[in-house]
């Protein structure tokens, strides 16, 4: 194992807290070891991540289906 990478949620507003690399095994266990294998496809999306800023749009209730649907 190279290192351990955290990524506990999908949601762009947590990315700053919930998207890290560690030397260990994390307590939350939302993630996956690093290893020669799957290390530059991690190291992509942690990247990717990590460059998002975090902007009210960004907030879970934007992509909330509308509850008033006339049709």
């Amino acid at each position: 194992m190279i290192c351990w990478f955290e990524n506990h949620s999908n949601i762009i507003q947590y990315n700053p807290t919930h998207v890290f690399l560690l030397s260990s095994i994390s307590n939350d266990k939302h993630g996956l070891p690093l290893n020669k294998v799957n290390v530059r496809i991690s190291i992509s999306l942690y990247t990717a991540r990590s460059i998002i800023p975090n902007t009210w749009r960004d907030n879970p209730d934007v992509y909330v289906k509308p509850t008033n649907v006339s049709g």
